[in-house]
């Protein structure tokens, strides 16, 4: 793999949706100076949001009636009127409550500055937890960073320029780079560091045994029940690194089964004598012949193995041109990978009843310095053979049944003809086509390619040829951990591609045009997991930091103009509340009134009954009556006035 260029700026993760996906990538020298500076901004928010608190507290406090001789309440405003910073205040106002007690005075006022020391000391404590853990949050919830993609394109393993030697060379370092993450990552929790290298650590697959071999039963091995499936059901572009838009994805799935197989009937003894005049006795292997040149699919030197050749020997191969399988083993809607094992002078200390590793033939005796009883191989090899397919599906749109509209389950040449029927946006096509260029070695013959004795878990426990026991499913194991080889040699090929090959491959890669619009989409689309020298934040996270603090600071800037304000407003609705009730109050004296019979009148007892509703017994309300103007006095006071009038008028 080539250097990877990160690409710094603002992007969005569409694993987390376009709002939540919004990310902000930096350098990690411009990371240390944002957290730095987001630390120090939510602590002076923390002061500031104290100030909000204690002037709050101030102004109802002050609303209270106290007596100029309560110094307590006094000081205790002071305290919050002239508050800076929560911590220095509710050491004051500890200080208040201490010097009180002191004097033998606990009361209500006591406890309440306690209680508010107490608020200061939790609101100055949260904004320091805050300052501490909010930068890593948001950083944390976007661990991922685009490559840049300025030379995305892959190796061109079958040009001609690139001799044979380099091509298996090729293949040879991705199967080891891709065998050593899957043996570090997959199915290991939790995982090490070097497994955030992709967008997701493991692709998660499910297995099921005991099914059905997938090959002519005339081969299978014991029963026609020997077979172990794995599949990784649907897996999102997305989840390979490809940041595509919901309307650009793709699903992609790989369904493996794998089956022990009999060679007896294939294997064959041939006695030849090579150019230097020695003889040689080779078993033949006939599962199809090799490139139209050599009728034999495999030959094996008795030879070597009866000198003692140490440990295992695997070998495989692929139903490519090079190889045609016999009918037996020819799946036309699968891709065939035949697995040969040779055990050479292995020998257990068990016997070994595993189909892919069977070993009960007992020797006693010296062997490697050491008298025992041991046990070896049952035959020269054992064969195990898989039947690999894949399947392209659109998310966007389905089938009758709701399902994902899907081309069929079948090889790998297969799929690519079918993608067309999908009706795929372009972005997704060229998504497929990168998924083409990675099958062909996307198998179980492309986990072992070269590697040998490498390849097998079974290597692991070997010393000086003797081996620990083996477990009765160790063939399980092994495929398992090819098939997962398989899995990380995808995820490996999706980011080669972004970064391009590395420079000893590079003058026969096939490099994308990034000019080209689509092109150019898919090669600045991949993700991987953080680089050393950069980190990614989420935009929503640090927006919302911002602008919440901003609005907390606006509002300790403005409280004295919010605070008359809100009086303000507070005046206008007590005069609008009572202009209403005083209207009703109105309202109801002039009912009242319009009840009480005239002046002078008697109230019918009924009425009196029902105008007493509610009142004291015997109590019947009646209209006052104006004085009459004929009484003496006023006879009086009149008589004075007329004569008065009268003699005026004189």
């Amino acid at each position: 793999m080539a250097v990877l260029q990160t690409y710094t700026g603002s992007w969005i993760n569409y694993s987390r949706g376009p709002i939540f996906g919004a990310t902000i990538t930096f350098s990690t020298h411009t990371t240390d100076i944002l957290q730095g500076c987001l630390a120090l901004f939510i602590n002076y928010v923390g002061s500031q949001f104290w100030t909000i608190i204690s002037f709050a507290m101030h102004r109802l406090r002050e609303s209270r009636q106290r007596t100029a001789a309560d110094g307590f309440h006094q000081e205790r405003q002071a305290i919050l009127k002239t508050s800076a910073a929560p911590g220095a205040t509710a050491w004051d106002l500890f200080v208040l409550a201490f010097n009180h007690l002191k004097e033998k005075k606990y009361d209500k006022q006591t406890f309440g500055a306690v209680v508010l020391a107490f608020v200061a000391v939790l609101i100055y404590g949260c904004s320091l937890a805050a300052g501490i853990t909010i930068p890593p949050a948001i950083k944390a919830a976007s661990s991922e960073s685009l490559i840049l993609g300025g030379n995305c394109g892959f190796s061109n393993l079958t040009s001609i320029q690139m001799s044979p030697s380099l091509s298996n060379l090729k293949q040879k370092q991705d199967t080891i780079t891709a065998a050593t993450y899957a043996r570090n990552c997959y199915g290991v929790d939790p995982k090490p560091p070097q497994c955030k290298r992709f967008t997701r650590p493991e692709i998660t697959w499910t297995s099921k045994s005991n099914v059905p071999c997938p090959f002519d039963s005339t081969l299978c091995k014991v029963n026609q029940s020997t077979g172990y499936s794995m599949d990784t059901g649907y897996i999102d572009s997305l989840d390979l690194g490809i940041n595509g838009a919901p309307q650009d994805r793709l699903l992609f799935r790989k369904a493996t089964i794998c089956a022990p197989l009999m060679a007896n009937e294939l294997a064959k003894l041939v006695n030849e004598t090579d150019e230097f005049g020695h003889q040689h006795t080779y078993v033949q292997l006939y599962f199809g012949p090799i490139n139209g040149i050599l009728n034999y699919t495999y030959q094996y030197d008795l030879a070597t193995g009866g000198a003692g050749s140490g440990s295992y020997l695997s070998y495989a191969q692929f139903d490519t041109q090079m190889w045609s399988p016999i009918p037996a083993l020819n799946r036309t809607d699968a891709d065939v990978s035949l697995v040969i094992l040779a055990q050479n002078s292995v020998a257990y200390i068990e016997p070994v009843d595993d189909p892919f590793f069977a070993a009960h033939v007992d020797f006693n005796g010296l062997f490697q310095s050491r008298n025992a009883t041991y046990y070896f191989a049952d035959t020269y090899f054992h064969i195990l053979a898989c039947a690999e397919q894949y399947q392209y599906c659109n998310p966007n749109s389905h089938d009758t049944d709701g399902q994902p509209h899907c081309t069929e389950l079948s090889s790998s040449v297969a799929i690519q003809r079918q993608k067309s029927t999908l009706n795929l946006s372009q972005f997704a096509l060229l998504t497929a086509g990168l998924f083409d260029t990675l099958l062909p070695l996307a198998n179980i013959f492309g986990s072992i390619g070269g590697s040998g004795a490498a390849a097998l878990r079974a290597s692991d426990i070997i010393f000086h040829q003797v081996s620990g026991p083996l477990p009765d499913n160790q063939w399980i194991i092994e495929v398992s951990a090819w098939f997962e080889t398989v899995l990380a040699r995808i995820q490996h090929g999706v980011v080669e591609f972004a970064t391009g090959p590395p420079d000893a491959f590079a003058s026969d890669a096939v490099l994308m045009n990034r000019e080209t619009e689509n092109w150019g989409r898919l090669c600045s689309s991949i993700k991987f997991g953080n680089a050393d020298d950069q980190q990614s934040f989420s935009a929503l996270g640090v927006g919302l930091t911002f602008a919440l603090g901003c609005t907390v600071i606006l509002v300790s800037w403005c409280l004295d103009w919010i605070s008359g304000y809100l009086e303000w407003i507070v005046k206008r609705l007590r005069k609008v509340l009572k202009k209403v009730m005083d209207g009703g109050e109105q309202r109801d004296r002039e009912a009242a009134m319009e009840l009480m019979p005239p002046c002078g009148e008697t109230v019918p007892e009924a009425a009196a009954e029902e105008a007493n509703e509610g009142e004291e017994p015997g109590v019947i309300p009646t209209q006052e009556c104006p004085r009459d103007n004929t009484e003496p006095e006023n006879q009086e006071a009149n008589g004075a006035g007329t004569t008065e009038r009268a003699s005026e008028l004189v």
